[in-house]
């Protein structure tokens, strides 16, 4: 198993039993295609999955290529982040999902853009705008659409990042991440919306990374499906519906709603020197 060598950032996703082999040709494609590779790799899986996982996935594991971190609670998606973060605190984290296969800059953009802010911010590769009327979120079929994506190179508090395109976290983002264990299970099939959430809490802003989302997709940055993966969605297997999403987004609407009462050029945070 790879263990951490200084690399300068980390990459951390998660998988479960039926997605091992899709979250395998996932990090073979990163590892062969990306143009960035001052990385560390970091697959964290639910401790009962772990007798399941395949021989493409074990070829990566044995071969120094990755690092497994076993979770004793099955925190779902949120697996994605949450140790991970735990273990490289000090450290920037790029998250990315195991149902697609990401194109050559994908992790660049993400980097890029990063290392070019004079604020701490988040940066992702999609981000979309909530919106709100009369100080009320509006449903989320309202806002989570192409044409509220947010524009490039804004600082915005009210975008929430799009996991499944790549988020990258600067270090120390999320100090308590075990206070919030309760929380998370309220929303365990909705990390995006429960990050934006801890993003507020730390007065954290989004910026996407470079050209609108609908100008990447049609050029083929961000990448492809897997589909197979995507038959064996945790959110369907469980059946958490649009209206468990609703739900969610009703359960911490106060918190959310902090995001449009920040001002645009309020509370910057220098970056941390990384260098």
């Amino acid at each position: 198993m790879k263990q951490y060598n200084g690399e300068k950032y980390i990459l951390s996703f998660t998988t479960f039993g039926q997605r091992f082999d899709a979250a395998a040709k996932m990090v073979f494609n990163l590892l062969s295609r990306q143009t960035y590779k001052n990385i560390h790799i970091v697959m964290t899986v639910y401790k009962d999955d772990i007798a399941n996982i395949t021989e493409n996935m074990r070829l990566l594991i044995d071969n120094d290529l990755i690092e497994l971190i076993v979770a004793d609670e099955n925190l779902c998606p949120h697996l994605k982040y949450f140790y991970a973060m735990k273990k490289y605190w000090d450290k920037p984290i790029i998250t990315v999902d195991d149902d697609r296969l990401y194109s050559q800059n994908t992790l660049l953009m993400l980097i890029r853009k990063y290392e070019t802010l004079n604020y701490k911010s988040i940066v992702s590769n999609c981000a979309t705008e909530m919106s709100a009327t009369n100080c009320k979120l509006d449903p989320r079929d309202r806002w989570c659409v192409g044409p509220r994506r947010l524009l490039p190179n804004i600082k915005s508090y009210a975008a929430m990042a799009e996991g499944f395109a790549g988020v990258l976290y600067p270090p120390c983002c999320f100090d308590k991440l075990d206070d919030e264990i309760q929380n998370i299970k309220q929303c365990l099939y909705d990390d995006d919306l429960f990050l934006k959430v801890l993003e507020l809490k730390q007065d954290l802003p989004v910026t996407q990374s470079g050209a609108i989302y609908e100008a990447i997709c049609q050029t083929g940055v961000i990448g492809i499906d897997i589909i197979e993966a995507q038959n064996f969605s945790l959110a369907k297997h469980h059946d958490a519906t649009m209206t468990y999403r609703k739900n969610v987004t009703e359960l911490f609407e106060q918190d959310l709603l902090k995001a449009f009462n920040f001002p645009v050029e309020s509370n910057k945070r220098m970056l941390k020197d990384l260098q």
